[in-house]
């Protein structure tokens, strides 16, 4: 009977430790990133807005924009464009958005490559270093779970030490 209560422990702790690895590399692990790290799409093409006119762009701010005519590879001045970030989206989320202004380029496709910081992206470099360590204290976590399992009295009376 004591064997099977031993062998039920292993099972246990073998589907714990399993469950908490998935947990740690498909829950918290994407998460952290998108936390602490910036996204940067490189020629993404859209159709540049018209004068006055607005183009709600993914994440929340945008920073090192570059925009140039699909067409002829012609760099899109930034005097014909403004930047906002941290804005209301069309969709209620927060974004950044490009607005248009009067130029040669109004309602022309572009490619324009940037740096978006994403929604849920955390700005202070303190709380981006602490956000970092989110998935070594979980896998630290499960290590002494396990490792309180493995040492502790009823296994060792189940395996005769």
């Amino acid at each position: 009977m004591e064997n099977n209560f031993g062998v039920g422990v292993f099972v246990m702790l073998a589907v714990a430790l399993i469950v908490g690895l998935v947990i740690i590399t498909d829950v918290i692990n994407p998460n952290v990133n998108t936390m602490i790290n910036e996204v940067s799409p490189v020629n993404q093409t859209v159709t540049f807005p018209v004068d006055g006119a607005t183009l709600d762009l993914s994440g929340k701010a945008v920073r090192s924009f570059t925009a140039r005519n699909e067409s002829n590879d012609v760099a899109v001045p930034s005097s014909n464009f403004t930047i906002q970030s941290n804005v209301i989206g069309s969709d209620g989320v927060i974004v950044a958005r490009i607005l248009g202004g009067a130029g040669p380029f109004e309602g022309e496709s572009v490619n324009i490559s940037y740096t978006y910081q994403p929604l849920g992206y955390v700005t202070e470099s303190g709380g981006r270093a602490t956000t970092g360590m989110i998935p070594i204290f979980a896998a630290l976590a499960l290590l002494a779970a396990a490792i309180s399992v493995a040492f502790s009295d009823n296994v060792r009376k189940i395996l005769g030490a």
